[in-house]
């Protein structure tokens, strides 16, 4: 039981993928480091017409927020060159 304990103490001060921007999310955080996407707290996200024009209301966390924008992103993200830190 307190190894069990002690893992969710570990999952637990992981820091949340809403902590960071999206150019964060690939300048800030190693290739394999870990982020915790938690569904609580949620709140309630504001209203939107789906692809059907249903009008929908959603229950999210910041993290599911957080993960939906990073998936579903079009734009480009503008990182700075490593060398002179300009951005291109």
């Amino acid at each position: 039981m307190a190894v069990q304990f002690e893992q969710i103490k570990k999952i637990l001060n992981r820091r949340h993928l809403s902590e960071f921007s999206l150019e964060q999310l690939f300048t800030d955080i190693g290739l394999y480091e870990d982020v915790l996407i938690d569904c609580f707290p949620t709140k309630t996200s504001p209203t939107y017409i789906s692809e059907d024009n249903l009008v929908e209301e959603l229950i999210v966390s910041d993290d599911v927020v957080a993960f939906n924008e990073l998936w579903a992103s079009k734009e480009p993200v503008l990182l700075p060159c490593p060398c002179c830190g300009k951005v291109r």
